[in-house]
């Protein structure tokens, strides 16, 4: 008997499609017993909620019979989502309901979808801001809000990383932006600087103060210019600068009896001259109150204050054997001082000594009166006071070397040394004293040994013994012509003696120097029209030049001197100018007059110590014009001391005049 193996025979019969009742007994006999084992079969259903949550109720796992359909399945809940149902994998599978009947064990996983939520960022004001549904759970990145004149400062409620489980709305914060202000007052006190608010005025900023001005406003820029209006709104950092107008106040100066008084409005910080005032009978002693330099911030009246006249008589005696004396009649006012030594008076320096002040003994050395001390309380109207000059002796002990270019054109180089100091002449050439078309030949004691030829022996004792302490030694430079030159000598003709010679090279044409230029010359009131070889007081000579610039051949033998004049027309209508002018502190060169002038041989002091003697013209005012080395040197010398002071800054000390 064929024997069957019961599963393949069950599925054989089944293929081949035969019902169970048309099968054997025996088949259908197994296929009942199967049956009823499968009954008794259970399988275990397990649920996987996958981030979700099951309900207390609800199990996550429950036996099924086999074959038997699931039945009820829990439904979780997962903050954020929506439950889609149970499937058969984590990811992907086959959807699992009630229905599905269970052969075996089974893992169902439930599948999820995220909910979506509107996510808002308010700008509160601003731009920027925005309104999205997004998913629960992604990823929130705030927008970049803006908002003039205010600062961003956050989001209220703080933004959470991600989407939340419900729809949320972000308000951004803001805070008023501040700006700072750079105040430049310009002389006013108040803030260097504030910090205002977004949208402040200019007219909320602090007025700042000044004595003497009133505010007129602020400006944009360091140079004023246009000022800013009140109204402008500050919306950035900037700089201001504070314009001030000058208060101006009444200033009255009363004469108070006398003459000369006034009363004008002047503007606060303006230099304040007071007017002459004059008073018959009484000395002009001063304002009160005290007048500044400037004008006060206020209105002011400046009094004039007057003293009466009283006179008594000084008889100055110069005490240095000469018998020298002097009576001066002091009218006084409010103070007396006396003179300031021979500087004030018409004495002529003693050689030697420094005047030091005033004696009421001939023999004392006590000084009882200082240089221009105020005697006015020690003395009594009419009365006559005796005083002594008291001198001590001048220690310094320095003589100079005055070189002389001797050619007419007064070109001078004074040199300093302490006496008994051994000092060869110098040369010319260290003297800057070269001149064409001639040899040096030494060094003459006199302008007559120079014009013989007779030089003195450049012995350095000879030299030094030969100038005396506070003395001016002058020597006078010897030249001879060159081979092959000739030399013309310049006459100015006019009285003053005034010359120049120059030497020229023989057998070339001749370029003279112009009369204003080359030689330096002018006449007020004439007009130079050539030369002639005779002057015009001779009436005679050959008219051989017309014009300063002419161009002749050589007009005299190599070696020889040809002298010509310069002939002067008389200006018709033009008025003669008067030679310039100097009081001493105006002078600006050394071919400047001095008024009333006086030439003496004075002492200078270098300012490091060393001393000699040069020439100065001192002026009746009192300055003092020196010419060194070819420079104008001026200064104030009272009482034989004093400051004086070149263009270029050299600082000079005078002492008493030696002449």
């Amino acid at each position: 008997m064929k024997r069957f193996f019961v599963r393949g025979v069950l599925c054989a019969l089944v293929l081949a499609g035969m019902s169970v009742q048309a099968m054997p007994l025996g088949v259908r006999t197994l296929m009942h017993a199967r049956a009823v084992a499968r009954q008794s079969q259970k399988w275990t259903v397990t649920f996987d909620a996958q981030g979700g949550v099951l309900d207390a109720e609800s199990d996550s796992m429950v036996v099924v019979p086999d074959g038997i359909a699931i039945g009820a399945m829990p439904t979780p809940t997962r903050t954020g989502y929506t439950f889609a149902g149970w499937f058969t994998a984590a990811e992907g599978g086959e959807r699992v309901d009630g229905e599905t009947p269970v052969s075996g064990d089974m893992l169902l996983y439930a599948y999820w979808l995220a909910n979506k939520y509107i996510v808002t960022f308010y700008a509160n004001g601003g731009i920027g801001g925005w309104r999205r549904a997004m998913e629960y759970g992604s990823a929130i990145i705030a927008p970049t809000v803006r908002r003039i004149g205010h600062d961003f400062t956050g989001w209220v409620p703080e933004v959470s990383a991600t989407v939340p489980n419900s729809n949320v709305t972000y308000v951004a914060q803001w805070t008023i932006s501040k700006y700072s202000v750079m105040l430049e007052l310009n002389g006013g006190e108040g803030e260097g600087s504030v910090v205002v608010e977004y949208g402040a005025k200019v007219s909320d900023i602090a007025v700042p103060k000044r004595t003497g001005y009133t505010f007129a406003g602020w400006s944009e820029t360091a140079e004023g210019g246009a000022l800013v209006s009140g109204d402008k709104r500050i919306k950035a950092d900037i700089t201001l600068y504070a314009q001030w107008t000058a208060n101006k106040h009444t200033i009255t100066f009363d004469a108070n009896g006398g003459e000369g008084g006034l009363s004008r409005e002047l503007d606060y910080g303006a230099m304040l001259f007071a007017p002459r005032v004059t008073r018959d009978g009484y000395t002009f002693v001063g304002w009160l109150p005290k007048m500044p330099q400037t004008v006060p911030d206020e209105d002011v009246t400046y009094v004039a204050q007057w003293a009466q006249i009283t006179s008594f008589t000084v008889v100055l005696h110069k005490n240095d054997g000469t018998g020298t004396e002097e009576s001066v009649v002091a009218e006084c006012g409010e103070d007396c001082f006396l003179p300031g030594g021979a500087s004030d008076l018409k004495w002529a320096p003693r050689r030697g000594f420094m005047f030091m002040g005033w004696s009421e003994d001939e023999k004392s050395k006590v000084v009882k009166f200082k240089d221009k001390e105020n005697v006015k309380d020690v003395l009594s109207a009419g009365e006559t006071i005796h005083v002594y000059a008291i001198w001590q002796l001048d220690m310094a002990k320095s003589y100079a070397i005055q070189y002389i270019r001797n050619d007419g054109s007064g070109m001078v180089r004074t040199i300093g040394f302490n006496y008994g100091e051994p000092k060869n002449l110098n040369s010319v050439v260290a003297l800057g004293f070269a001149r064409r078309g001639y040899t040096f030949g030494g060094w003459a004691k006199t302008t007559e040994d120079a014009r013989n030829k007779i030089a003195w022996k450049q012995d350095m004792d000879e030299v030094s013994t030969a100038a005396q302490p506070g003395k001016l030694l002058r020597v006078y430079a010897i030249w001879t012509l060159t081979d092959g030159y000739y030399s013309i000598r310049f006459n100015k003709n006019d009285n003053s003696g005034a010359w120049r010679e120059l030497g020229y090279e023989y057998g070339k044409n001749t370029t003279l120097p112009t009369i204003e230029n080359g030689l330096g010359w002018g006449r007020p009131g004439y007009t130079f029209v050539g030369w002639r070889t005779k002057t015009e007081i001779d009436k005679g000579g050959t008219k051989i030049w017309l014009k300063d610039k002419g161009v002749t051949k050589t007009p005299i033998a190599a070696g020889k001197t040809l002298s010509i004049y310069a002939i002067w027309e008389k200006n018709s209508e033009s008025a003669v100018e008067e030679p310039a002018v100097c009081t001493g502190k105006d002078c600006a060169s050394a071919g400047t007059a001095v008024a009333e002038a006086k030439l003496v041989e004075a002492l200078v002091y270098f300012a490091d110590g060393e001393a000699f003697a040069v020439e100065a013209s001192v002026a009746s005012d009192g300055w003092t014009v020196v010419e060194l080395d070819g420079s104008v040197y001026c200064g104030y010398t009272s009482n034989g001391m004093g400051r004086l002071t070149s263009a270029s800054g050299d600082v000079l000390f005078v002492a008493t005049a030696l002449k």
